[in-house]
């Protein structure tokens, strides 16, 4: 059958296993931060990760003793899980946060849980609290800067023809 050359598509679909690697799938996210760091944590363990933390910092906010770190930790553990639970990766329950405002939403995540024990002053007052969120955002953050971060979904890839009329 002959290619129709006068009337291309006007998208295509990239298959999710473009680029697959061991416990990685779909396409490859390039570095958010530029930085020349080795992608070496595949996206499902990552994926892991941010139930783990989340889990972490529920945690924190039933063993804190102080009211603003129950509140706090609360909040913010919601927050990450309802995120995780709607990133396109295989692990969550709808693809609806494209995977690079995922890898934002970690450092962002993880920056809040390392400054909500002082802002919200009871870093001295629950030192297990804190300490316990301080790590799960540290974490966080140290896992986004080496997890090679894929979108799962299929794509739509642009227009084939940008100048079909």
């Amino acid at each position: 059958m002959e290619k129709d050359i006068e009337n291309p598509p006007l998208t295509r679909e990239m298959p999710f296993a473009f680029e697959d690697r061991l416990l990685s799938h779909g396409v490859a996210a390039r570095s958010l931060a530029g930085l020349p760091l080795a992608r070496v944590i595949p996206q499902d363990v990552h994926s892991i990760i941010d139930y783990a933390t989340v889990l972490a910092v529920a945690v924190a906010a039933f063993i804190a003793d102080e009211r603003r770190a129950r509140i706090g930790c609360r909040i913010i553990a919601g927050a990450g899980l309802a995120q995780s639970l709607v990133s396109d990766y295989r692990l969550s329950a709808v693809k609806l946060l494209p995977v690079r405002a995922h890898e934002v939403r970690d450092y962002v995540w993880g920056a809040v849980n390392i400054a909500a024990p002082f802002v919200l002053g009871y870093r001295k007052r629950d030192r297990v609290a804190s300490a316990v969120q301080m790590a799960a955002g540290a974490a966080l953050i140290l896992t986004a800067l080496f997890t090679d971060y894929r979108s799962f979904k299929r794509r739509r890839i642009g227009f084939e023809n940008q100048n079909a009329g």
